[in-house]
């Protein structure tokens, strides 16, 4: 819902900002519209190739531990002054449509299921910030004229929209990790356990 709340104020806004100016400058709403098409639809697209490009390239580029996906002790600070705590369940997840749903922990105790979730996590981060920076593309192939009025408000609500689920990917990886770290623990402990119990019963058979 905010998603669709902050594109439908961004769309008024823009249109209302281009509408009188266009009829001073003698230009058509067509033509705006035509424009403003061409630019969302740019970022879309773009969008869509990087989303393909991520889930071609092979998972090991993708692991938390890496240094590019870490989380660092100032963006925890960040994180709860911009309180995305509240905020991170109401931006649409889209992760359905890569192959691997992260609205919720399906099989939090499940170590092979938590690493999954979270080179999934480092993918979307991935995907949604090179399409908030690589929209900058956009301002050439918008005419002049356009390039303020249109190019400009579209590339910071396509930069807002992206860099939302970046901060969500960010502030939740922390958390997965200890889980995860846990499951894995948990289990190993599980089987060194029946390891255990396995070996105490093949000395009792031989025993016998």
């Amino acid at each position: 819902m905010l998603y669709f709340i902050l594109i439908t104020i961004s769309v008024i806004f823009i249109f209302s900002l281009n509408i009188p100016i266009a009829l001073h400058n003698t230009f058509s709403i067509g033509t705006i519209f035509l424009h403003f098409f061409i630019a969302v639809a740019f970022c879309g697209l773009i969008s869509f190739l990087i989303m393909l490009m991520i889930h071609k390239l092979p998972s090991k580029y993708f692991k938390p531990d890496l240094k590019f996906f870490k989380t660092f002790k100032i963006e925890k600070q960040i994180y709860k002054i911009l309180k995305v705590k509240k905020w991170k369940d109401k931006v649409p997840e889209l992760g359905k449509f890569g192959g691997f749903e992260k609205n919720k922990l399906k099989d939090p105790t499940n170590p092979k299921y938590l690493e999954e979730f979270l080179t999934d996590s480092c993918k979307s981060e991935a995907i949604h910030s090179l399409s908030a920076f690589l929209a900058i593309f956009m301002f050439f192939i918008i005419p002049k004229p356009f390039k303020l009025l249109i190019a400009l408000p579209v590339f910071i609500v396509n930069f807002i929209c992206h860099i939302m689920p970046v901060l969500i990917q960010r502030y939740m990886r922390p958390r997965l990790l200890t889980l995860y770290k846990l499951s894995k623990s948990r289990k190993q402990k599980e089987m060194l356990e029946n390891e255990f119990e396995f070996d105490e019963e093949v000395e009792q058979n031989n025993a016998t």
